[in-house]
C-alpha cells in the first residue's frame, strides 16, 4: 500500500522533493497523466527515508529542480538565495533559466534549506506559524533569524537542533 502525498496538500508544499521540482517515484495513473510522488506505507511508519538518500536522489535529477517553485515554497527573494548560494542574482537568474547547471554544493545546500522548511512543518503543523517562526529572532539562535541560520550547510543543522527540541518540548 502507498501514501500518495498529493491527498494532504498543505503537506505536501513542505515535502523536500517537491519543493524543489523533483518527483520521486513519478508514475502514470489511470487517466495517462503522470502522477506525483509515491512513498511506501514502510518506508514512512519506519523512517527509512534518509537524508542521504534524498539528497543522492535530487543530484541525479539536478537538471529539472526548479528553483522558482523553490522560492515560492520557502518565500525567500531571488537575492536571498544568491547570498545563500554564494552567487550572484544573475547566475541564479541563469539556473532559473536552465542557461547553467547547479553544482553539487548548491543542490546539497537546496535539500538543506528545504529539509528544514519540512521538518519546521512538521513541528509546526501550521504554515503562517512555520513562516512567522522562520522570520522571528530566536534569543537561543543568538537572535538571529533562523532563516537567516539557514543559509549556510551548518546554520541549517542549528535550526534543526532548535526544531528538534521545540518538537520535543525541550526550553533553552
Amino acid at each position: 500500500m502507498s501514501v500518495i502525498l498529493d491527498k494532504v496538500p498543505k503537506m505536501k508544499k513542505f515535502v523536500v522533493e517537491y519543493m524543489l521540482g523533483v518527483r520521486k517515484g513519478s508514475l502514470l495513473n489511470g487517466s495517462g497523466t503522470l502522477s506525483t510522488q509515491l512513498v511506501s506505507e514502510a518506508e514512512v511508519v519506519y523512517g527509512n527515508i534518509d537524508l542521504m538518500s534524498r539528497c543522492n536522489y535530487i543530484s541525479s535529477h539536478a537538471s529539472s529542480i526548479r528553483i522558482e517553485l523553490f522560492l515560492d515554497s520557502i518565500k525567500w527573494s531571488q537575492t536571498e538565495l544568491a547570498d545563500a548560494l554564494n552567487t550572484s542574482v544573475k547566475t541564479l537568474q541563469r539556473f532559473i533559466k536552465k542557461e547553467s547547471v547547479l553544482k553539487t554544493l548548491h543542490v546539497e545546500l537546496l535539500v538543506m534549506i528545504a529539509f528544514v522548511y519540512e521538518r519546521a512543518y512538521e513541528v509546526f503543523e501550521d504554515e503562517a506559524k512555520l513562516y512567522r517562526w522562520m522570520d522571528r529572532p530566536s534569543p537561543v539562535l543568538k537572535f538571529k533569524r533562523p532563516k537567516e541560520m539557514a543559509l549556510s550547510y551548518l546554520g541549517c543543522q542549528v535550526v534543526l537542533e532548535e526544531l528538534g527540541r521545540i518538537a520535543h518540548g525541550i526550553a533553552v
